[in-house]
C-alpha cells in the first residue's frame, strides 16, 4: 500500500496564509523604522517636526557625511573593528575547540563541565561588570581594547560551544577514523577535518557573535573612558548626549552606526538561513 502524500508547508497549507501575513507584519515592524531613519536623515530637523512622514525633496549623502565627520566616527569604527575582529576570532577559535574536544572525546565530568558552560546563558552582563571592572584594573588593561576583547570573548563563549557541540556530534565517526587510519593528529583532526566541514557552524558563531559586540553598550561604555578608545556604542551615545537637538544630524549618525550590522546582515542572510536548516535537519 502507497504511503499517502504529505502536504507541503506553504501557503496553500493549513494556517500557512496566517503565517505569511505574521511574518509580513513582523518583516514591516522592522524594515520600516530602519527606512524612516534613512530618509528622515536626509530633511532638516523642523521639517521632521512638522511632517515625519513625508519624503524627503532629495536624496543626498551630505548628512551621513556631516554626521561622520562631527562624531569623528573613523577612530570609533576603527576601535569597532578591531575589537569586533579580535573578539569573534577568540570566539571562533576557542569555541570550535571546546566543542570538538565536548562532541569527539569522552572527557571525565565532560558533561558536567558542558552543562556549568551553558549557564552562561543565564548570567546577565549586570551581574558581572563589577568584576570585570576589578579583574582589568589588576591585569592592568583597563581603557584599553584587551578589556573588552577578552569579556566579549568569554560571554559569547556559551553560544559558540552549543552550536559548534551540536554540529561536531552530527558527523559521523567514520571520518574521525578514518584521519586517525591515515597517521592524522588530534590537531590535524580538528584543523583540517572537522572545522573546515563545520563551516555553517563558524558562519552562525561569527555572524551572531560580530552582531552582539558591534552593539554592545555597557562594558564598552564602563570599561574604556578614554574618548579616542571607545568603540561606536559608546561613542555614539556622547555624540547623541551633546547634539540631541539637531534631529538630522543624530539619525544620520545612527544610520552610519548600524550600517555595519545591517550590511552584515543584508550579505549573510542566506549563509545563516541555510546553516540554520542544515543543522535542524541533522540534529
Amino acid at each position: 500500500m502507497s504511503e499517502r502524500p504529505r502536504p507541503v508547508a506553504g501557503s496553500n497549507a493549513p494556517g500557512g496564509s496566517a503565517r505569511h501575513a505574521v511574518l509580513l507584519v513582523a518583516s514591516a515592524a522592522t524594515v520600516l523604522p530602519l527606512a524612516w531613519m534613512v530618509m528622515a536623515s536626509m530633511r532638516p530637523g523642523a521639517e521632521i517636526l512638522a511632517n515625519p512622514l513625508a519624503w524627503p525633496e532629495k536624496l543626498t549623502l551630505q548628512p551621513f557625511i556631516r554626521a561622520w565627520q562631527v562624531g569623528e566616527f573613523q577612530r570609533h569604527f576603527l576601535a569597532s573593528a578591531v575589537v569586533s575582529a579580535a573578539s569573534v576570532t577568540g570566539i571562533v577559535l576557542f569555541g570550535s575547540l571546546a566543542g570538538f574536544g565536548l562532541a569527539r572525546f569522552s572527557i571525565p565530568g565532560g558533561r558536567w563541565l558542558y552543562s556549568l558552560l551553558l549557564l552562561g546563558f543565564l548570567l546577565p552582563t549586570e551581574a558581572i561588570v563589577l568584576s570585570l571592572a576589578g579583574l582589568t584594573e589588576k591585569l592592568e588593561i583597563s581603557g584599553t581594547w584587551l578589556a573588552l576583547i577578552g569579556p566579549y570573548t568569554a560571554i559569547e563563549l556559551p553560544t559558540a560551544v552549543f552550536i559548534y557541540r551540536s554540529f561536531f556530534v552530527s558527523i559521523p565517526k567514520a571520518f574521525h577514523e578514518a584521519a586517525w587510519l591515515d597517521g592524522a593528529s588530534t590537531w590535524q583532526v580538528y584543523w583540517r577535518v572537522f572545522l573546515p566541514m563545520a563551516w555553517p557552524a563558524t558562519a552562525v558563531v561569527g555572524i551572531v557573535s560580530f552582531l552582539a559586540v558591534w552593539n554592545e553598550f555597557l562594558l564598552a561604555t564602563l570599561l574604556v573612558v578614554d574618548p579616542d578608545l571607545q568603540t561606536m556604542p559608546a561613542a555614539f551615545n556622547a555624540f547623541y548626549g551633546y547634539r540631541r537637538s539637531d534631529y538630522q544630524l543624530i539619525l544620520a549618525g545612527l544610520t552610519v552606526y548600524v550600517l555595519p550590522a545591517i550590511v552584515v546582515y543584508l550579505v549573510f542572510n542566506r549563509v545563516i538561513s541555510r546553516s540554520v536548516t542544515e543543522a535542524t535537519l541533522k540534529g
